[in-house]
Formats: C-alpha cells, sequence, structure tokens
C-alpha cells in the first residue's frame, strides 16, 4: 500500500495574512491553523509544524512520539507566547497522521479536519473542539444551525493557549482506492461536505484535486485561508520510481525557494513543508485584531440574551449564559437559586434541569420558581 499526497494552500480572498501551514512527506501529515492576531498565528502554526518535521527527522515517526510530539509542541508555542508579548495568546490547531503498516494513526486538536472517503461514503474522523460543535453533541443546536451560527469561529481546544493539551488520539485503517482529506476550516466553513465528497473522488492525481478543492472555497467566498492534504491510497507497485519531497524550508527564502522548484507559493502547490498567513480569531487574551474585538463583543451580546436551568450547590438555579466552558472560561453565571433541591425532583423535571436547553429568562423563572410553589 502507498501513499500518494499532495496539497494546495490559498490566504483566500477577505484575509491579508495566511496563518495555515502544512506538513506533506515521509509518512508525515498534518494541517495547522493559527490564530492570535498580528504575525502571531503563522509562528504558532508553523512551531507546531517544525516540530512534525523534527519528529520525521528522528526516523521514530510512530503514534506513541506523534502524541508526544504534540505535548512538546505546546509546551513550545506557550513558551514563545510568554517570552514574546507581541506573540502572547497565540495558538493553533494540530491535524495530524504517520502513516502506519494498515493506515494512519492520528492525533487531533481544534477544529481543522479530517476526512475519509471510501466507495462513494465521505466520513469525518475527527470531531470539531469547538463551541457549536459541543452544542451539537449537547442536542442544543442542529448541524445545519451550527453551520451558520454566529460564534462557529470559537474552538475550545487548541495547542499554545494553556500549559497542558489534550490531543484525540486514534487510528483508521486504509485500503487502496480510500481517499484521506487534511482541511482547516476555510474548507469545511466554505464548502458543503457533499461537494467536497465528489471533489476527493473525481481524477487520479492528488495534486489537481487538492487545487480543486482549494478553489471551490474561494469560489464559495474564501472568506477564511484555505488549506488542504490529500492523500490517495494505492496498491504496492515496486516497479514505480519513488517521488521525491520538495526541500522543506522557512522564512524569506520560501517563495524564491517555492517558485524554482516549480510551484506557486500564493496557491499553495507542491510537496513538503510551507508556511502561509491567517485565521478566524480565537476569543482569548492578547488578541487584538479588529475582527477579534467584534467577535467577542457579539459573544458577549449573544450570551446576555440566553438563559439554561442546572444546579448550583445542589439546588436548582437559571444561569444567565451558555452551559459551556471554552478554554476553562465559563460563559454563563447563576442569576436566581431556588430552594428546592436537585434530589426532590421528579425524574421528567430532574431530565428539563439535564438538558441545560437554552431557554428565555421567563421560561426559566416560570420553572426554576414553579418548582418551588408546585406548579
Amino acid at each position: 500500500m502507498r501513499l500518494l499526497a499532495a496539497a494546495s494552500s490559498h490566504v483566500g480572498l477577505v484575509r491579508r495574512q495566511n496563518e495555515d501551514s502544512f506538513v506533506v512527506g515521509a509518512g508525515i501529515f498534518a494541517v495547522c491553523d493559527g490564530m492570535g492576531g498580528a504575525r502571531a498565528g503563522e509562528v504558532a502554526s508553523e512551531a507546531a509544524c517544525r516540530a512534525l518535521i523534527d519528529l520525521s527527522e528522528s526516523g521514530v515517526a510512530d503514534p506513541r512520539s506523534l502524541e508526544r510530539t504534540v505535548h512538546e509542541a505546546n509546551a513550545d508555542i506557550v513558551a514563545q507566547s510568554r517570552q514574546d508579548r507581541g506573540l502572547h495568546g497565540m495558538g493553533t490547531t494540530m491535524t495530524a497522521a504517520v502513516a502506519t503498516p494498515g493506515g494512519l494513526a492520528f492525533v487531533h486538536v481544534g477544529d481543522s479536519r479530517a476526512y475519509h472517503l471510501r466507495g462513494d461514503v465521505l466520513t469525518q474522523v475527527t470531531d470539531d473542539h469547538s463551541l457549536v460543535a459541543e452544542l451539537v453533541r449537547r442536542g442544543q443546536l442542529t448541524p445545519a444551525q451550527a453551520a451558520v451560527h454566529p460564534h462557529r469561529s470559537i474552538i475550545t481546544r487548541a495547542l499554545g493557549t494553556e500549559d497542558t493539551v489534550e490531543p484525540d488520539v486514534f487510528e483508521i485503517s486504509l485500503t487502496p482506492g480510500d481517499r484521506v482529506l487534511f482541511c482547516s476550516d476555510g474548507l469545511s466553513g466554505m464548502v458543503p461536505e457533499d461537494q467536497i465528497g465528489r471533489l476527493l473522488a473525481r481524477g487520479d492525481h492528488p495534486q489537481e484535486i487538492a487545487d480543486s478543492l482549494v478553489e471551490a472555497a474561494l469560489d464559495n467566498g474564501g472568506e477564511d485561508n484555505v488549506t488542504v492534504v490529500v492523500i490517495l491510497v494505492a496498491p504496492d507497485d515496486p516497479s514505480d520510481e519513488p517521488v521525491e519531497d520538495a526541500t522543506m524550508e522557512f522564512g524569506p527564502r520560501q517563495r524564491q525557494l517555492s517558485m524554482e522548484n516549480g510551484a506557486d507559493i500564493d496557491a499553495g502547490r507542491g510537496r513538503g513543508f510551507f508556511r502561509f498567513g491567517s485565521r478566524r480569531a480565537l476569543v482569548a487574551a492578547g488578541l487584538v485584531t479588529t475582527l477579534t474585538i467584534v467577535a467577542l463583543v457579539a459573544l458577549v451580546v449573544f450570551n446576555s440574551t440566553v438563559y439554561f436551568v442546572g444546579t448550583s450547590a445542589g439546588s436548582v438555579a437559571l444561569f444567565r449564559g451558555m452551559p459551556v466552558a471554552p478554554l476553562g472560561v465559563e460563559l454563563y453565571a447563576a442569576v436566581e437559586v431556588s430552594t428546592t433541591r436537585y434530589e426532590s425532583l421528579l425524574p421528567y423535571q430532574r431530565s428539563r434541569v439535564d438538558a441545560h436547553e437554552l431557554i428565555t429568562k421567563d421560561e426559566g423563572l416560570q420553572f426554576v420558581r414553579g418548582l418551588s410553589t408546585g406548579q
């Protein structure tokens, strides 16, 4: 079994710089989507990809070492953020995998994605670490609502934003004919999954497929940086000549080097590692861009208009805000605590409390006060 891979990236039609990075080569594949304002996002995503390249050069790129590399990259990004005030608050997603004898072993943090196509069935194999994805998992939003939610940009897990990080770790098996896609949310947020599946299934050249996916994101608005890595699974063929990876380079020589290799840096064509630039902001300390301020204000306004019923110290209570705590920050506060204890509730009342459904203030007060009066 051989893995034929290519990547493509574009700054998009709205952003001024590209903070995405990717790795293709030596049995390692990754997409990292940086955030943090100014140039901090690209610093974070590049640091994550550098760690993966160091792993490939060590010659021990196995699932266990891949997971260890995630923690090392997180520590490095946190350290850089603390040492340089201009980088404070930066972070990055990482969706990465190493080739195994039977497939791919993944580590995943954030809302970049990996898809697996077998036949005509496209499966998202990663779970988004985002606010709206959590609300979908709780049953409080439908996938269709999540796709257009005003706070779909808020992610709840990233490299570099906290001292420790908990990646999702899993493996998938592959057979010849399968296809795998890694992408930043500049693709998944702009192109419907059915269209992604059709484009991923079309043709036999990974570079052409990668370019077509990026072009689809641009055709649909290109509101964010878009980066994709495409892998085609082929049977072993000893007669094939090995495909050489492009030289892995960073920094100012990147554009010149890419052109010398026949690649277009603006479209992100070519193999190996390249650094590109931007991403929607994560609400976290140190974000200073206008977009982030607008997003934060919108979040505060929205959060002040929704309520849910839960418990406080064992008593039923009404909370204002959303029942989530992205990056450990609770987005809710108790506004009324009743004298009714949770354990005294009837089963249907407990299910209402446990649901944490978003409601209006009047609905919440009616329920909480009704418990005390027996209504």
